[in-house]
C-alpha cells in the first residue's frame, strides 16, 4: 500500500509538472517521456493486484478476492470493471465489516484511473503538438525554397539588358512571377495558419520564435512581389516608350507609301471644272496633310529620344523620311500652283459661257413670250415693236460670242482630250445658238405681222354673240307666272322654240372657240378668258333655259292636274250627293227598304275617309299651283277649293244625320213588329184555350170547372 501511494505521489507530481515546450526537438523528447510514462502506469497493475491480494488475504474471503483480482487486472482495459471493482470492494466492506480496507482500495483505485486518464490525455496532446510542428516547419521550409528561388529568378531579370527583345524577354519573366503570385500567397497563408496554430501548444520563447519566422517570411513575400511590381512597370513604360515610337514609325511609313500612291509623276487633268475643283482641293488637302506631318515627324524624333537603347536604323529611319517628306512637299506645291492656273481659266472661261447662255436663253423666252400670238391685237403691236427694237441690238452683244472662243482656246491645254472635244462643241454650241436667235427674232417678226390680221373677223363675231347672249338673257328674264293653265302652256311653247334657238347657237359658238383657240394657243389671257366666259355664259344660259323650260313643264302639269282633280271631286261628290238623296227619302219604306238604305249609308260611311284623303289630296295640289301662279289667278283657285271643301263638309255631316235618322227609323220598326209578334203569340194561346175549353162536358161539376 505504501509503495502504490508513493508511486501515486510520484506519478501525480510528473502529470503536474507538464507544459509547452519552445522546440520540435524539445517537444519530440517530451512525447517520448509520456509514452514512456504510460508504459510504467500500464505495468502498474501489478503492484495493484498484489495489494488486492493482501487485502482479500486479510479479510478471509476468498470469492470476492478473485472477483477483485480480475478486476484490477483489467482495470485498462473496461472502464464499467473499474467501476465494479469499486461496488465489489464495498461489498467486502460489508462482509468483512472493516471499513478501512474499503477507502484503500477505494482511493488506490481512483488515483490509479485518474493518473492512467491524464496521461493518456497529455500524451494525446503531445501527439498532436508534435505533428502540427512537424507540418510548420514542412511548409515553412516549401514557402522558404520557393521565395529564394524566385528571388533569385527576379535578381537574374533585373541584371538583363539590351534592347526591345531582352526588355520583352525580362517583362515576360516578370509576369510569370506575378502570375504566380496568388499560389504563393496561398502558400505563405498556410505556412502562417500552421505557425498561428502552434501557439497553443508552444511556449512564450517560442511562440515569438514562430511570430519572428512569419513575419520575416511575409516580409520577403512582399519585397518580392513589390519588387516584381515595381519592376513590371518599369518595363512597361520602357515598352510603351517602344511601341509608340514603333506605332509612330509605322504609321508615318504608312503614309507615306499613300500620300506617294497618291501623288503621280505628271500633274492629272480633267474633263469639266467640277472635277478640275476636286482636283485642286484634292491637290490642297494633301499639301495641308503633308505640311500637317512635319509635326509627325518632330514626334517621332521625340519618341526616338525618349528610347531606352538607340540604334542605326532608327536614325537611319528618320533621316530617310525626313527627306522624302521635303520632297513629296515640294513636288505638290509645284502641282498646285499649276493646278490653280487652270482652274482659274477654266472658271472665267465657265463663268462667260454660263452669263452668255442665260442672256441667250432669257432672250429666247422673251421673244417666244413677245411671238405669242393669243394675246390681243394691241399687245401683238406692242410685242412686234420690242422685237424690231430687239433686231436693230443683236449686233452689240455679238462680242460675248468671240470673248468665249478666246476664253475657251486657253481652257483647252489644260483639259483632257474628252474635255476639249466637249469645250469646243460648247463653242459652236454657242456660236450656233447665237445663229439661231438671229434667225427667230427675223421669224418671229414675219409671223406676228401675219397674225395681226386675223384678229378683225374674230372680233366682231365675238361682239355679235355677246349680243345675242345678252338678248337671250334678257328673255329668259322676262318670262314671268301666270294666272290661267292656257297662259301657262303658252309661256311653255315659247320657252321650247327658245330653245331650239340656243341649241342652233352652239355651232357658232364652237366656231368662235375655235378661232380663239387658234389665235391664242392656249395661253389664258384677257382676251382668252373673255372667249371663255362666253362659252360659260352659253352653257349658263342653255343650262338655264333647261331648268327654265322644265320647271314651266311643271307648272303647266301641275295646274292640269289640279283641274283634272277638282272635276274628280265634284264628279265624286255629286254621285254621293244622289246615294244620300236616295237613303233621306222615307216617304214609302219596308223593312227590307230601310235595311238596304241602311247598308248604302254605312258604304257612304266608309268613303268619308277617301273623301277626306281627296279632298285634301286636291287642297295641297292648289296650294302648290297657287305657288306657281300669279296673284290674279289666286282668288279663283281659292274659290274652287274653299267651296270644294264646305261642299265635302256638308256632305259629310248630312251622311251623319242620316244614318242617325235611318237608325231612329229602324229601331221604332223593330219595336212595331216586336208587339205585332207579340199580339199574335197572344190571340194564337186565346185561341187554343178557347178550343180546349169549347168542348161539352158530362157532368154538372165538369161544366162548372169548364165555365170558370
Amino acid at each position: 500500500f505504501d509503495r502504490i501511494i508513493s508511486w501515486l505521489n510520484d506519478s501525480e507530481a510528473t502529470l503536474k509538472n507538464y507544459g509547452p515546450k519552445n522546440s520540435l526537438q524539445e517537444k519530440t523528447e517530451q512525447l517520448e517521456r509520456y509514452q514512456e510514462f504510460l508504459r510504467v502506469v500500464e505495468s502498474r497493475h501489478v503492484l495493484v493486484q498484489e495489494f488486492i491480494a493482501i487485502a482479500d488475504n486479510l479479510e478471509q474471503v476468498r470469492p470476492r478476492l478473485v472477483i477483485i483480482e480480475g478486476l484490477v487486472f483489467s482495470i485498462m482495459q473496461n472502464q464499467s470493471e473499474v467501476d465494479k471493482m469499486s461496488d465489489d470492494s464495498s461489498d467486502l466492506m460489508g462482509i468483512s465489516g472493516d471499513t478501512r480496507i474499503s477507502v484503500n482500495v477505494q482511493q488506490i483505485t481512483s488515483r490509479f484511473k485518474a493518473v492512467q486518464v491524464t496521461a493518456k490525455e497529455i500524451l494525446k496532446k503531445c501527439e498532436v503538438g508534435v505533428n502540427d510542428h512537424k507540418a510548420f516547419i514542412e511548409k515553412y521550409n516549401q514557402s522558404v525554397g520557393w521565395l529564394t528561388a524566385a528571388q533569385d529568378k527576379l535578381a537574374r531579370c533585373v541584371d538583363m539588358q539590351g534592347d526591345r527583345a531582352t526588355i520583352q524577354k525580362r517583362l515576360e519573366i516578370g509576369s510569370e512571377l506575378l502570375a504566380e503570385k496568388q499560389n504563393a500567397l496561398s502558400l505563405v497563408n498556410t505556412t502562417v495558419e500552421l505557425g498561428e496554430k502552434l501557439y497553443p501548444s508552444t511556449s512564450d520563447d517560442g511562440r515569438e520564435a514562430i511570430r519572428i519566422q512569419l513575419e520575416d517570411l511575409q516580409g520577403a513575400f512582399d519585397t518580392l512581389f513589390d519588387s516584381s511590381a515595381t519592376m513590371e512597370r518599369d518595363l512597361h513604360n520602357k515598352m510603351s516608350r517602344w511601341s509608340n515610337f514603333e506605332e509612330a514609325s509605322e504609321h508615318l511609313k504608312q503614309w507615306l507609301k499613300d500620300t506617294q500612291a497618291q501623288m503621280p509623276d505628271e500633274i492629272e487633268l480633267k474633263t469639266t471644272l467640277d472635277e478640275k475643283r476636286a482636283q485642286l482641293q484634292t491637290y490642297r488637302v494633301l499639301l495641308h496633310d503633308i505640311l500637317a506631318k512635319q509635326q509627325t515627324i518632330l514626334d517621332v524624333r521625340d519618341k526616338a529620344e525618349n528610347l531606352p537603347e538607340k540604334s542605326d536604323r532608327v536614325n537611319s529611319f528618320l533621316e530617310t523620311a525626313t527627306a522624302h517628306h521635303q520632297e513629296m512637299m515640294q513636288r505638290i506645291q509645284s502641282y498646285l500652283e499649276r493646278y490653280e492656273a487652270i482652274v482659274s481659266d477654266h472658271q472665267q472661261y465657265s463663268k462667260t459661257v454660263f452669263e452668255t447662255q442665260e442672256w441667250l436663253d432669257a432672250t429666247h423666252n422673251t421673244v417666244e413670250i413677245w411671238a405669242e400670238s393669243v394675246s390681243d391685237h394691241i399687245t401683238l403691236h406692242a410685242n412686234l415693236e420690242k422685237l424690231k427694237n430687239l433686231q436693230l441690238s443683236l449686233p452689240e452683244e455679238e462680242p460675248r460670242i468671240l470673248q468665249i472662243r478666246t476664253l475657251g482656246e486657253k481652257v483647252i491645254p489644260g483639259t483632257v482630250e474628252s474635255g476639249q472635244i466637249y469645250v469646243r462643241n460648247q463653242i459652236d454650241t454657242t456660236q450656233q445658238e447665237w445663229q439661231g436667235l438671229i434667225s427667230a427674232v427675223s421669224s418671229t417678226i414675219e409671223r406676228l405681222e401675219a397674225t395681226l390680221y386675223q384678229w378683225g373677223d374674230f372680233e366682231s363675231m365675238k361682239d355679235a354673240i355677246q349680243s345675242w347672249l345678252r338678248e337671250t338673257d334678257n328673255k329668259l328674264h322676262a318670262v314671268n307666272l301666270n294666272a290661267t293653265l292656257a297662259e301657262k302652256q303658252e309661256t311653255l311653247d315659247k320657252l321650247k322654240t327658245l330653245q331650239g334657238e340656243i341649241r342652233a347657237k352652239e355651232l357658232e359658238i364652237d366656231q368662235l372657240t375655235e378661232r380663239a383657240q387658234h389665235l391664242y394657243q392656249g395661253n389664258h389671257s384677257s382676251r382668252g378668258s373673255q372667249v371663255n366666259e362666253l362659252c360659260a355664259r352659253y352653257q349658263q344660259i342653255s343650262t338655264k333655259v333647261k331648268d327654265v323650260h322644265s320647271r314651266w313643264h311643271q307648272y303647266v302639269t301641275h295646274h292640269a292636274d289640279y283641274e283634272s282633280r277638282v272635276t274628280e271631286c265634284h264628279s265624286w261628290l255629286q254621285d254621293i250627293k244622289k246615294k244620300l238623296s236616295y237613303c233621306s227619302d222615307l216617304s214609302a219604306t219596308s223593312q227590307d227598304d230601310l235595311d238596304k238604305k241602311m247598308e248604302t249609308i254605312q258604304d257612304l260611311l266608309l268613303y268619308k275617309e277617301e273623301g277626306f284623303t281627296k279632298v285634301q289630296g286636291t287642297v295641297e295640289l292648289a296650294q302648290t299651283v297657287l305657288a306657281n301662279t300669279s296673284p290674279m289667278g289666286h282668288e279663283h283657285i281659292n274659290q274652287a277649293v274653299e267651296k270644294l271643301q264646305q261642299d265635302w263638309s256638308a256632305l259629310a255631316s248630312k251622311m251623319v244625320e242620316t244614318k242617325t235618322y235611318l237608325d231612329e227609323t229602324i229601331h221604332r220598326w223593330a219595336g212595331f213588329l216586336e208587339n205585332i209578334h207579340q199580339l199574335n203569340k197572344t190571340i194564337e194561346h186565346v185561341e187554343h184555350t178557347l178550343s180546349d175549353v169549347s168542348q161539352f162536358q158530362s157532368t154538372l161539376s165538369e161544366k162548372r170547372a169548364q165555365l170558370e
